[in-house]
């Protein structure tokens, strides 16, 4: 069975840019980039606002494990390895400037 996806003539792509694409649950693709095998690559990213750093090293479905209220690990919902994690209330964590780097590397 296959799903019809969304396509907004006015989104833009994603990937490269061009006006018109397919929307994947928020994320827009050209029919020419939807079309390209995406190799994911590990992220790790700080909200500022939520004071969370979260972390994923797979692109796969995932069982959150609520450890304690300031912290989630990530298993795959395939073999049940941690692929990730989420730190709640992470600034208590480490020191603003370190943050502050953090937030920059993110941005480059």
């Amino acid at each position: 069975m296959s799903k019809i996806v969304p396509f907004d003539n006015n989104a833009i792509c994603d990937g490269c840019g061009q006006k018109g694409a397919h929307d994947f649950m928020g994320d827009f693709y050209c029919p020419e980039c939807a079309s390209k095998d995406f190799k994911f690559h590990p992220f790790i990213y700080y909200i500022k606002l939520g004071d969370l750093l979260h972390y994923q090293n797979a692109d796969e479905a995932v069982v959150a494990e609520h450890v304690d209220q300031n912290f989630t690990l990530y298993r795959s919902g395939v073999d049940d390895r941690i692929i990730g994690f989420e730190f709640n209330r992470f600034s208590k964590l480490l020191s603003k400037k370190m943050i502050e780097e953090i937030i920059e590397k993110q941005n480059d």
